[in-house]
């Protein structure tokens, strides 16, 4: 599932703990500052978007626990 938001905090336990293959949050990109980081900086919208939609942890789980997720981050 693609995130058009603020980015993903890919470090949240409930969303892998990562970035990249092999991880819930495969890839992604940053179009706001122009970067291959689609970390959410301030604004943590997009991570509760991320995980309303695939969290899989032992406190919260989305909607579909076995998505992957791009995150597209277009707000700076």
């Amino acid at each position: 599932a693609a995130v058009i938001d603020t980015g993903v905090n890919y470090r949240h336990d409930a969303l892998g703990d990562g970035f990249g293959a092999g991880r819930k949050v495969l890839g992604g990109v940053d179009l706001g500052d122009r970067d291959a980081d689609p970390d959410a900086s301030t604004w943590q919208h997009g991570t509760a978007v991320a995980g309303l939609i695939a969290a899989n942890g032992p406190e919260s789980t989305g909607l579909a626990p076995g998505a992957g997720i791009v995150a597209l981050k277009v707000f700076d």
